[in-house]
């Protein structure tokens, strides 16, 4: 039997910066993504934020799976969340 997919806040340091490292690596597939220059140095949430072109970033994914409900929403993991968002614009 295969385990669940364990929470975000459920994973070692370790763990959460290898799962973000790659949720960084895939939103960067994502045609529209938007370079880390320009991410690092904003707080600006309609900058890295989800719209009708890009994804949201991880940065802001990661910290809204704090919110209670978010990832049931959204999807556990950003791989999740990033697969329903290329489902549901029609990239």
């Amino acid at each position: 039997m295969a385990s669940a997919t364990k929470h975000l806040s459920e994973l070692s340091n370790k763990e959460y910066h290898a799962s973000y490292d790659k949720a960084v690596i895939l939103y960067h597939t994502h045609p529209n993504s938007l370079d880390e220059d320009k991410i690092s140095t904003t707080s600006d949430m309609n900058i890295i934020g989800q719209t009708s072109l890009r994804p949201m970033h991880p940065r802001l994914f990661y910290d809204l799976s704090q919110v209670r409900g978010f990832n049931n929403l959204n999807g556990d993991r950003y791989e999740d969340y990033y697969n329903n968002y290329i489902t549901n614009s029609g990239d």
